[in-house]
């Protein structure tokens, strides 16, 4: 065997079986079906509007082409309770009409979405099996991914209007959006956890600080003695500090 030859030679063309590629990281179980691609045009356009965006006249079209009604009031954004509005700085209030903005497009592109939906839905036995399997399925996942979408912007909105209130974060978890953002019932839960507060405060045993030694005693004036030279100077005997005065001052010092 020769040894001199230091080249890597990679056999491209050998077919591995399928436990050997596990053990070398391959996933084998990965389902193909979810790769797809789309069509050329549609890819086309959906770039374009990714990079650009819609000019404001189609958009304007497109909107008002899919109106909320009351029957698909769930698909408008939750508007902001109006104490937590009176309470929130004018910059977050800014910031959450912006995404008031985007949950306002998000829900018109559901209900666009729902009415495809609905249609195959109310006339399902007149339609092909094609439209009962995967494309039905695709439609409903694609409604199913930006429901959650929807949601999750509300909680966005939720994290950061509350770091500016005098509110808990369980608190407001627990304030779900519905027609406002944080529930048509924040004063109740506010006044129920403040009394909850109140009552577990006239429960809980009040602490004690224990001390641990004893004070140091302090100093107090006994007399005045006159030293060398006609000074006089103050004399100090020790005492407890619970027994003098603590604004009393040693005498002045004079010269004689």
């Amino acid at each position: 065997m020769d040894c001199g030859d230091d080249t890597l030679i990679l056999h491209n063309d050998v077919t591995l079986p399928e436990d050997i590629l596990k053990l070398m990281g391959k996933d084998v179980n990965t389902d193909q079906s979810a790769v797809f691609s789309l069509h050329d045009q549609l890819t086309t356009i959906w770039q374009t509007i990714l990079t650009n965006g819609l000019k404001k006249s189609d958009a304007q079209t497109l909107f008002n082409a899919y109106q909320t009604s009351e029957k698909l009031s769930f698909l408008r954004p939750p508007e902001l309770n109006p104490e937590v509005k009176a309470a929130s700085s004018k910059q977050n209030i800014t910031v959450d009409a912006s995404y008031v903005e985007m949950q306002n497009q998000l829900g018109k592109g559901l209900a666009a979405l729902g009415r495809s939906i609905s249609t195959i839905l109310i006339d399902l036995e007149h339609m092909p099996d094609q439209f009962k399997g995967d494309f039905l399925t695709n439609l409903c996942d694609s409604g199913r991914i930006l429901t959650n979408l929807f949601h999750r912007m509300s909680v966005t909105r939720k994290n950061l209007l509350v770091p500016g209130l005098k509110i808990s974060k369980e608190l407001a978890d627990d304030c779900l959006p519905g027609e406002f953002l944080f529930g048509s019932n924040l004063t109740q839960k506010l006044d129920t956890a403040k009394s909850l507060l109140n009552v577990s405060k006239d429960l809980k045993l009040p602490t004690y600080q224990n001390k641990v030694g004893a004070s140091k005693p302090a100093l107090a004036p006994r007399r005045a003695q006159k030293g060398g030279g006609g000074q006089t100077r103050a004399v100090y005997t020790e005492t407890s500090r619970s027994s003098g005065s603590l604004n009393s001052r040693p005498p002045t010092h004079r010269l004689g």
